[in-house]
Parts: structure tokens; sequence; C-alpha cells
């Protein structure tokens, strides 16, 4: 006669994964009770709680290699069957446990954009323009509070809350079509050296709160870092690149999501375009 085994008992399935670097201290850190509170074909959503000693909430992100390699994410070839939302997860001890399979991390990736002295080049700004007229944009942003968000950034200086505060949160989906237009913005300004960097992770940071999934990606566009279809657009726009090459980035970052592709792309576009303007508006002359 066959016993079977209860649930509890049953032997955990094992897959190695490779985890980003920015979930190093989740992952290496000591045990964590978390819980799925998302996810689709390709991913699963891990929610960990903010700590006992202040450390804030925090978003992993289980994908797969045929889902966009997010700055959180941990990658697998397989998503483990179950792990619905609601299920408990375990992170910690260098694994992440999710109903009754383990997930090992057994490599490492740097989500950050690494772009050695940036060039922000006209043919390469018009050829993105070019690329996004032919896309639609997400019906739930308004085409007002983006325009305010461009012409606010282009300033040398000034407040940036208004319009980031109104692109906070907008448009559809997990990550909301406002919030990854500012995130790219954000990365984008980092990349270049901005002096306006500043002000807008600021303002960020004071605006409203947003999906736990935006609140990740802006905290790493924030750091420096990016999905690899953003940070290879910035790559091929800034350094010298050829059309086919900078063509082929615009292409793949368009590809992403419904309106995420074309946020992330206009953000670029405002961000860079920005910079641009200022470098080019004479500095007013000091009296002697």
């Amino acid at each position: 006669m066959t016993t079977r085994r209860p649930p509890s008992c049953r032997p955990r399935a094992t897959t190695a994964a490779t985890a980003s670097l920015r979930v190093t201290r989740l992952v290496d850190g000591p045990e964590r009770t978390a819980r799925v509170v998302g996810g689709g074909r390709l991913d699963r959503r891990v929610l960990v709680p903010a700590g006992p000693r202040g450390e804030p909430e925090r978003l992993v992100s289980v994908v797969t290699t045929r889902a966009v390699r997010l700055p959180n994410a941990v990658v697998v070839d397989q998503l483990p069957a179950g792990g619905g939302i609601g299920t408990t997860a375990v992170l910690g001890a260098g694994r992440l446990r999710l109903g009754h399979a383990e997930i090992t991390i057994s490599r490492w990736f740097d989500p950050s954009v690494i772009v050695h002295r940036p060039t922000i080049r006209p043919a390469a700004l018009q050829a993105l323009e070019t690329a996004l007229t032919s896309r639609a944009s997400d019906p739930l942003l308004g085409a007002d509070v983006v325009a305010r968000f461009g012409a606010d950034l282009t300033a040398a200086a000034g407040p940036l809350d208004v319009a980031v505060h109104g692109l906070l949160g907008a448009g559809s989906g997990s990550t909301p079509s406002g919030d990854d237009l500012l995130a790219a913005a954000l990365v984008a300004l980092r990349i270049v050296g901005s002096t306006r960097a500043e002000a807008l992770a600021g303002a960020i940071s004071d605006g409203p709160s947003t999906t736990a999934l935006s609140a990740e990606m802006l905290r790493a566009a924030d750091d420096g870092g990016a999905a690899p279809e953003v940070g290879g657009l910035l790559r091929a726009m800034l350094r010298p690149s050829s059309a086919g090459r900078r063509d082929a980035a615009i292409a793949q970052l368009l590809a992403i999501g419904h309106h995420s592709g074309a946020a992330l792309a206009a953000g670029v576009l405002i961000a860079l375009r920005a910079e641009l303007v200022k470098s080019r508006t004479p500095r007013p002359e000091v009296a002697a």
C-alpha cells in the first residue's frame, strides 16, 4: 500500500535563479516572512513588510527569462507551481521559499546604467520623438501635466512638485505610466549628471504614494538603475552609435507592455531634451 505524504512533509522543488544586486540584503539577510501580492503569467510580486529596525517595505519581483528584468528581479527559467496571490513566502539566508518551491540564488546581475562620457545628441532625440509619435499614449495620463513637467524640468531652478505629484500614480498598470515616465527621466538625469536630478528625486519622495512596484522602480532610478531596455536606450543615445543600433534600442523599449515602453521613452526624451536646452541657454552675466 502506498502512503501519501501530508503536504507539510512534501520535499521542496529547488530552482536556481539570478538576482539583482539591489535585493542582496533581503536575500542574504535573516529570513523574513513575506507574501505574494500580485503577478501574471511571467512574474510573481513578493511584498516584504517593513522591518523592526526601520527597514522600508520592499517588493521583490520573481520573473521568468521571458519577462522584463526589473531592477528588483529574481530571474528564474520557469515560475514555480502555485504561488498565487496571498501565498506566504520566506525570503533570506540566500533563498526564497514560495509555497512548496525553494528558489536559490546562484548568480547576480547589476541593474546600474553606466555610460562613460555621456553626450546628448540632437539627432538621437529627434529619432526618439519621431518613434513616439506613432505610439498611442496612456489615455489616463494627462498631456497637460506631462507638458508642465517638461517645462518645469527645463528651468534651471524652481520647484517640480506640482507636475511630479500630478504624474505620480497616474495611468494604468502595476507601474502606472506617470511613474514610468518619472523613473526614466530620473535615471536619465542621474546618468548625465544633471543638477535637476536632486530636485526631481525630492519631489518624488515628497509626493503621494503609488504602487509598491513603482516605488521600487523609482528608488532604483534614483540610484541610477533601470531595466536593460532603458539602459540600452540611454547607452545608444548618449554614446556614439549607428542609427541602426539606436533605432533597435528604441524599438526594444517601446515593445514593453501596453503603455510602459512609451512612457519610459517619453521620460528619457523629456529629461535629455531639457538638459540640451539648458546647455544651449546663455547664462546671465554677473555684474562686476
